[in-house]
C-alpha cells in the first residue's frame, strides 16, 4: 500500500517543475521582447530544454544565438542546438 502523504509529495514536485518551466518561458519571452530578439514559442521551449531549466544558462544561450543573427532574423531551435550542442527532443 502506498503512503498517501508520499503520493501528495510526488504530485507537488511535478507541479513545481511545471510551474518553474512556465515561469522560465514567460521570463524568456519578456527578455526577447525587451531586447527585440525575434523568437518563436518553439525556440523558447528549446532554450528551456537545452538549459535544463537553468535561467542564467537559458539567457546566455539566447544572447549567443541572437549574436549569430542579423537584427531582422529570428532565432530558431536549430540555432539553440548549434550554440549548445544539445540534441533537442523535437529535432531530427
Amino acid at each position: 500500500m502506498i503512503n498517501p502523504s508520499l503520493k501528495a509529495v510526488d504530485v507537488n514536485e511535478k507541479t513545481c517543475c511545471i510551474s518553474g518551466k512556465e515561469k522560465l518561458l514567460t521570463r524568456l519571452k519578456e527578455i526577447s521582447l525587451e531586447e527585440k530578439v525575434a523568437t518563436s514559442d518553439e525556440t523558447l521551449i528549446a532554450l528551456v530544454e537545452a538549459s535544463g531549466g537553468d535561467m542564467r544558462k537559458a539567457i546566455t544561450t539566447l544572447q549567443s544565438c541572437s549574436r549569430l543573427k542579423d537584427a531582422d532574423e529570428q532565432v530558431t531551435p536549430e540555432d539553440v542546438k548549434e550554440v549548445t550542442g544539445v540534441r533537442l527532443k523535437n529535432s531530427a
